[in-house]
C-alpha cells in the first residue's frame, strides 16, 4: 500500500494494521480483503463473497479518493493487455487487438499504471474485454453499468465473484472461453466467439 491507500483503509478499519501480500493461502487473520478472490479465504474467516458484497463505505472512500484523478487517456472501450505476462499468456493477442480497435477500443497495460490511473479507466469506461485476473478489482470503481466481456483459458466458474453486480445491473456481462488446458496455461480464443460477444452486447464500431 502507498500512504493514501493506508490512510483510506485505516479510516475504514481503525485501528487496524493492513499488511499487503501477494499469496494469503497460509495467513492467519481474522480479517483478509481479497475482492473478488473469495475462493483463496479460509472458510473460517470472514470475508466478502464478489466485489458488490464489498461494504458501501469502501467503495465510497475509494470512488471518492480517485474521483478528482484525471488519467492522461480516458479511452470509453478498452482492451487490458496480457503483454507484459509471463503466464496465462493469449498466444493469438496481436489478431484479438486487431478485431477489437475495429470496434473502437483501445489497449492497455494495467500492471503498468498506478491503481488511481487504473480505477479513473474503468469508472469512465463504457465497455472493457481483458483476460479475467486481478485487475477486475478495478471495477470496484464503476458508478454506471459497464460492459464487460470476461476472456478465459479455460471453461468453468462463469460470471463468479461478479454475479451479484451482474443481478443488480452493473454490470454487462459476456464471456469467450479458451483452448487452455488449465486456468493458469497460455492459450488462444475464438475471433468469431468474441466477434458474437461483441455483437450480444451491441458493442458496434
Amino acid at each position: 500500500f502507498n500512504r493514501e491507500e493506508m490512510e483510506l483503509i485505516q479510516a475504514v478499519l481503525p485501528g487496524k494494521q493492513p499488511v499487503q501480500l501477494n499469496y494469503w493461502d497460509r495467513v492467519k487473520a481474522d480479517w483478509i480483503i481479497v475482492p473478488p478472490l473469495y475462493s483463496a479465504v479460509d472458510e473460517a474467516k470472514e470475508g466478502y463473497l464478489g466485489i458488490e458484497e464489498v461494504p458501501q463505505a469502501i467503495r465510497n472512500i475509494y470512488r471518492q479518493k480517485w474521483r478528482e484523478v484525471r488519467p492522461d487517456v480516458a479511452p470509453r472501450r478498452i482492451y487490458l493487455g496480457r503483454k507484459d505476462t509471463k503466464r496465462r499468456r493469449l498466444l493469438n493477442e496481436n489478431q484479438v487487438m486487431e478485431l477489437l480497435a475495429t470496434r473502437g477500443f483501445i489497449s492497455i497495460l494495467p500492471a503498468q499504471l498506478p491503481i488511481s490511473h487504473q480505477f479513473q479507466l474503468f469508472r469512465k469506461a463504457e465497455a472493457i474485454v481483458g483476460v479475467r485476473g486481478a485487475s477486475i478489482g478495478n471495477l470496484l470503481a464503476i458508478d454506471h453499468p459497464l460492459k464487460f466481456i470476461s476472456i478465459r483459458p479455460t471453461r468453468g466458474e462463469g460470471n463468479a465473484y461478479l454475479g451479484p453486480m451482474v443481478e443488480k445491473g452493473n454490470l454487462i456481462y459476456g464471456e469467450v472461453c479458451g483452448d487452455g488446458g488449465s486456468k493458469d496455461a497460455d492459450f488462444s480464443i475464438d475471433l468469431h466467439a468474441l466477434e458474437q460477444e461483441l455483437n450480444r452486447l451491441e458493442i458496434q464500431p
